[in-house]
Parts: structure tokens; sequence; C-alpha cells
């Protein structure tokens, strides 16, 4: 047996290497017990895969349409809910290799290609649009810049006129930020909607993603309306057809990461253990975007505007939106 010299002589030697230990011990159980923040279906998928192996009550299917890569995914019971986290409904991914430009080459057909899916979710009728999101802030002015790319024709078809038959009623509101107004969303966006009567609602909003090469790239289209603030955990009123009477189709692209889920990332390829979240939960109200965001914004949001143009006035080209001053 050591003496209490030779014992303390051989922590102060090895003492290091059992707090390392101990520190990634500690380490792991955080990242095991820490829920990554996401408002993609396709990431909640991915996470509730890995943690609970193939779901029921949940179906998806991938195909590709002008070189992007569209996931449609359907929760289609209680049991889905429950694995998802998410309502019942149908819930597009379109992944991007990057933001487009109007000066693309295919741009017209990525145009397309979303809003087919777009217009497939949509009734008859007259539509409300709300960008969601507050223009002073890059990463969440999403919402704001692309619904000031959507045609406004409620007035026109109001008015008759030639011509005006040839347009589908759309409204747009930018209700701004509960900071901002003092008002909810979901609020303002409802007080139009009982004035102007529309058959369905699009919300446009900035989300958040789980995965890094999804930021500022990948666009995602539900029917089950959206919940502002969800993905990093500053809940306000959602829009939903429970909370506004029609039926609410919800667009976003993620603008932020969570900071805890790169350093969870980081730590998972240092230690060669697979990672569902961060070590540390300080950072888990720490938000990430690139640096270009603001070229992100533009061109995203040109892309979401037009894309809903061309879901409700399908006879317009982009040349056509451009000369009406989309």
């Amino acid at each position: 047996m050591k003496k209490s010299g030779q014992s303390a002589a051989y922590f102060f030697k090895h003492g290091g290497e059992f707090f390392s230990a101990v520190r990634l011990y500690y380490v792991g159980v955080i990242i095991l017990r820490y829920i990554p923040q996401t408002d993609l279906a396709v990431e909640a998928r991915e996470l509730a895969t890995a943690n609970s192996g193939e779901l029921t009550g949940v179906t998806a299917e991938t195909s590709r349409r002008a070189g992007a890569a569209i996931t449609e995914l359907n929760i289609v019971d209680a049991a889905g809910e429950k694995a998802m986290n998410r309502p019942k409904g149908k819930y597009f991914t379109v992944e991007l290799k990057e933001p487009p430009q109007e000066s693309d080459e295919n741009f017209e057909e990525v145009v397309g290609a979303i809003g087919d899916l777009i217009a497939g979710l949509i009734p008859n009728g007259d539509v409300l649009v709300a960008g969601l999101g507050n223009l002073g802030v890059t990463p969440d002015a999403l919402g704001p810049k692309a619904a000031a790319r959507v045609l406004v024709t409620r007035h026109i078809t109001a008015a008759g006129g030639p011509g005006a038959d040839l347009f589908r009623p759309v409204t747009v509101v930018q209700p701004g930020v509960l900071g901002q107004t003092g008002v909810e969303s979901a609020e303002v966006v409802g007080g139009v909607a009982k004035s102007v009567r529309p058959a369905a609602i699009i919300a446009i909003d900035a989300l958040a993603a789980r995965r890094l090469d999804r930021l500022g790239c990948t666009v995602q289209i539900t029917d089950t309306g959206i919940q502002p603030g969800a993905g990093i955990g500053n809940h306000r009123q959602e829009l939903t057809k429970g909370t506004l009477g029609v039926p609410v189709i919800g667009i976003g692209v993620p603008t932020v990461i969570s900071a805890a889920t790169l350093i969870g990332d980081a730590v998972s390829e240092l230690t060669e253990e697979p990672s569902s979240g961060p070590p540390l939960t300080k950072y888990a109200d720490l938000f990430v975007t690139p640096r270009d965001i603001d070229t992100i914004i533009d061109r995203m949001s040109a892309l979401i505007g037009f894309s809903i143009n061309h879901a409700l006035q399908k006879d317009l080209s982009v040349e056509d939106m451009r000369y009406y001053g989309c």
C-alpha cells in the first residue's frame, strides 16, 4: 500500500486522466439528454428514427425535380404525431445545393417545382399571404421580404375592369413582431382574415435547422400551419386552421442553427461517439447564422415570393412577375 505522500504524487500525476474521463462522461450524459431544436420535419424524423428505429404513422418519399431533392413526409395518425412531436399533415422539404439567383438558367424551373407543391395544398378562392418576422433582424427578415415579392391583386379584382378576371384575389400583410407592435402576429393575421375572408392563408417565416448544410438552401412547405419562434424556443401564438378557421400553409427556410448543436457535433467528431445534441445546455439559447445571411435572405425571399406567385397566378411567367413589380 502506498504511503500518503506517494498517493498524493500518484494522484497529481495521473489525476488529469481521471478528470478527463469524468468530463467526457459528463458531456456524454448531457448530449444524450439534450433535444436538438429544429423546425424541419425531415430532421425531426431523422432524430426520431435514430432514437427509436422505424416510425409508425409516418411515411416519407423522396424524388427529384429541377436539380432539387424533394421529400414528401406524411404524418397520418396519432402514433406519428407522438413520434414526430408534430401535428398530422403533409410536410414537403425541398433541398437545394445553394440559394438560387434570379439569373440562374433553371431559376424558373425551381420556382415551378416549389410553386406546384404550394398549389397542391391550396383550395380555390381568395388567399391571404402573411410575411412573419422582423425586417430589422436579417435572419428573421425572410417573411416580410418574401411577402414583398408577392403580387397583390385583391384591389384589382374587386374593382373589376378589363383583365381583372385573369388574376386570383391575393392580399398581403406584414404583421411585424410582438416586440414592435404589442400584438401577436396571429392576432393581426386573424383580424385581417375576418375582413377579407380568404379561402386559405399562406404564412412565411424563418426557421431553425439541426444540420448546417440545410441552412439557407432548404424550403419547407406544410399544410399544418406555423408556430413562430418554435425552433428557437420562443413560442408565439400558432397560425393554424384551428386558430384562424381556414387552411394555413406554412412556408419557411432555416436561417439559424443552435450553437449548442454545432458544439455537440464537434464533440461527436472528436470523441467518435454519436451525438444527438450539444454538451453544454448553457449554449442552447445561442443561435448562429451564416455570415452571408443578407445575400441568402435576398435570394430565398425572391424564390419564395415568385413560387407563391406561380402557385396563385398560374399563367404568369417569372418575367411577367418582374413586369408587375415583384
